[in-house]
């Protein structure tokens, strides 16, 4: 895969993996939305939306040739990484995230996919805990043994129905996605015995915001929605430095593929779309530096 792709196109591994379906309660609010685990019997219903409504969006979130696309959700269903949001039993959005358990795909997303390993950010700041002011900071390269004392969450692959948008499915759907793996994130920080808890994602210039602000478009959303993740993996303590969150950009792109390729192959780099890899790194509560 060529290394200028995005973290976007994390897993796209078609080998089913055996095992049932989390049966987890769902959760409902009163707009009677629903929110839970993809279930294999999604498959249909995500293939449809991203037929029919995601890959309009293509230059801006990863697509994959239509032939791949059932074998990508199931993947991404059978590994527990997929949560979806449904509106009169209908699917009408979904996201992906994920606690990343083994290293190398860890080395693959940071070095490969989002180019934060070996080279040098963009741009990097101090995020205030109650978001009330970002410092910038020297940009900084992200030293590769940071994968030995850190547990990196993945998120993105975020789409939602354009009849649904504006409506805070997203935002909901992304809390509860965050709630449900927060048990899982707690345990691999403590079997890894974690000095950071680590977040990344990747975005398009065009959900970046303005090229200055590091909290500019989606991140900002982002930010807060790990902020009060953080929250229960860890409790915060007194430290204004150990609250702080650093952020870090990096240059990236997102690949675009040939909708009726016979191959799961990213397009040659110039037909990808600029954006950026993004890094978000919290002290855990033991964490001493």
């Amino acid at each position: 895969m060529n290394s200028h792709s995005l973290i976007f196109t994390i897993t796209f591994s078609f080998i089913s993996l055996l095992g049932s379906e989390l049966l987890l309660e769902p959760h409902q609010n009163n707009n009677s939305y629903e929110f839970r685990y993809a279930q294999l019997s999604d498959v249909p219903g995500l293939v449809e939306l991203i037929n029919k409504q995601a890959q309009k969006d293509s230059d801006k979130i990863v697509v994959v040739p239509e032939r791949f696309r059932e074998g990508y959700v199931r993947s991404a269903i059978n590994q527990s990484r997929l949560f979806v949001a449904l509106h009169a039993g209908a699917i009408i959005g979904y996201k992906k995230l994920f606690c990343v358990t083994d290293k190398a795909e860890s080395e693959d997303i940071l070095k490969n996919e989002l180019r934060a390993i070996g080279t040098q950010s963009v741009s990097s700041g101090s995020i205030d805990p109650l978001l009330r002011a970002v410092s910038m900071i020297e940009p900084k390269q992200l030293p590769a043994e940071l994968l030995d004392k850190s547990t990196v969450i993945y998120t993105g692959a975020d789409f939602t129905h354009p009849n649904y948008r504006g409506k805070g499915v997203n935002t909901l759907l992304s809390e509860y996605a965050f709630n449900q793996l927060a048990p899982s994130v707690r345990a691999e920080c403590d079997r890894r015995n974690s000095d950071y808890s680590v977040l990344v994602y990747g975005l398009t210039r065009y959900n970046a915001g303005e090229e200055h602000e590091l909290l500019g478009g989606r991140t900002c959303s982002i930010v807060k929605q790990f902020l009060a993740f953080r929250s229960k993996i860890n409790p915060l303590n007194n430290s204004a430095g150990k609250d702080a969150l650093e952020i870090h950009r990096f240059t990236a792109f997102k690949p675009s593929f040939d909708p009726h390729a016979i191959e799961c192959v990213p397009l040659a780099d110039d037909q990808a779309v600029p954006g950026y890899g993004y890094v978000l790194l919290a002290a855990t509560s033991g964490n001493n530096h």
